[in-house]
């Protein structure tokens, strides 16, 4: 965080400057058992002396207060310098992965994941008959948001269920990467 006052007076040109350094980021490579990069959320959990994390609004995936949902598990997320408890989750289903990392300024460190599937569901789906994005007037959630946050928590079939319309999220899913894991 950097603030400084300046004073702008009429007529004139100001021009006020700042060195930002190089960001610190946590890269994420989050795979099933075979490998094969998936969907996933990272928590992001202060330790010790460490401001808790505040990534963005409550409504958007990529950088909800302590969390980062990704479409992806090839994913990177800039946060201040400090000690972290990171978990990686992708649903109930889903074993999890708890990794404490210490984070310099400037550094990055890479949180490698193998999430394994715990819960055999065969014949069944994880469904979620009830939901809004943008469109329906009444939710501040992009669609997009919405269809990473439904992925990563491991929901497979999500019908939208948009306030008095008819919208179709195939076109989101398809340009999202998500038509494996999502209908």
């Amino acid at each position: 965080w950097i603030e400084q006052e300046i004073t702008i007076e009429a007529g004139k040109e100001s021009a006020v400057s700042f060195d930002l350094g190089k960001a610190a980021a946590v890269a994420f490579k989050v795979t099933d058992e075979k490998g094969a990069s998936i969907p996933c959320k990272a928590q992001f959990l202060a330790i010790g002396d460490t401001p808790v994390v505040n990534l963005g609004p409550t409504d958007r995936a990529h950088g909800c207060r302590d969390q980062y949902q990704s479409e992806k598990g090839d994913f990177r997320v800039p946060l201040p310098a400090g000690k972290y408890n990171i978990i990686v989750t992708r649903g109930p289903e889903y074993s999890h992965h708890a990794e404490e990392i210490t984070l310099a300024d400037g550094g990055e460190v890479t949180v490698e994941a193998k999430l394994k599937r715990l819960v055999q569901t065969p014949g069944w789906i994880s469904a979620d008959y009830h939901n809004h994005s943008t469109p329906s007037g009444d939710n501040t959630c992009g669609t997009d948001d919405r269809l990473i946050n439904l992925a990563a928590e491991h929901i497979e079939f999500a019908p939208t269920t948009e306030h008095n319309r008819l919208y179709d999220w195939a076109p989101h899913i398809s340009e999202l990467g998500l038509t494996a894991f999502l209908k």
